[in-house]
C-alpha cells in the first residue's frame, strides 16, 4: 500500500493484481504465484471468488469479459464526475482480464502503463520463428557456409 498527496486530492493505493504476488514458502516446493481466483475455494462453491462476494461497496465484479465491458461502460456513462473515460485493461496490455475503472489517472495509482499489444503477442512472433526451424537451420546454413568457404580458401594456400 502507498499513499500520493497530488494538491488537494490524496490517494491510498492498495496492492493491484498486476503486482499481487506471493511466495507458497509452506511448501516443500515453493512457487511464485498470484491470485487465481479461489478457484478451488469460494469460485468453486459460490461461483465467484471470495473479494467479489465479501466487497462491502459493490465495488468489484465478476464475469465474463463482454458483460464487465458493458457494466464498467454503463457506470462511466451514469457517472462521468466519479471515474476516469477509461476502463484499464479494456485495450491496455492488448486487452486484459482484469478491468478497473478509477476516478484518477491510472498512473497516479500505480499502475503500470501497458502498450496496446500483449506481451505474449510478441513472444509469440518470436516464437513462430523456431516453429519449423527456421531461425536455426539459417543460422547452421550460415555457419556451414562460412566453414566450407574457410577451408577451401586455407587449403588453396597450403597447396601454392
Amino acid at each position: 500500500m502507498h499513499t500520493t498527496r497530488d494538491s488537494n486530492l490524496t490517494i491510498t493505493v492498495y496492492p493491484h493484481p498486476f503486482s499481487r504476488i506471493k511466495c507458497e514458502w509452506d511448501k516443500a516446493f515453493p512457487r511464485v504465484v498470484k491470485c487465481h481466483m479461489c478457484r478451488e475455494t469460494n469460485l468453486k462453491e459460490n461461483g465467484i471468488p471470495a473479494c467479489v462476494e465479501a466487497c462491502p461497496e459493490g465495488a468489484l465484479e465478476f464475469g465474463k469479459r463482454g458483460e464487465l465491458l458493458e457494466i464498467a461502460r454503463k457506470r462511466i456513462k451514469d457517472n462521468p464526475d466519479d471515474y476516469e473515460n477509461k476502463i484499464y485493461g479494456e485495450f491496455d496490455g492488448g486487452g486484459t482480464s482484469i478491468l478497473l475503472l478509477a476516478s484518477v489517472d491510472f498512473a497516479k495509482m500505480g499502475l503500470p502503463k501497458l502498450g496496446k499489444h500483449s506481451p505474449a503477442e510478441t513472444t509469440e512472433t518470436i516464437q513462430s520463428m523456431y516453429t519449423y526451424m527456421i531461425a536455426p537451420v539459417v543460422a547452421y546454413g550460415a555457419l556451414a557456409f562460412l566453414t566450407f568457404k574457410n577451408t577451401k580458401a586455407h587449403h588453396q594456400e597450403e597447396d601454392e
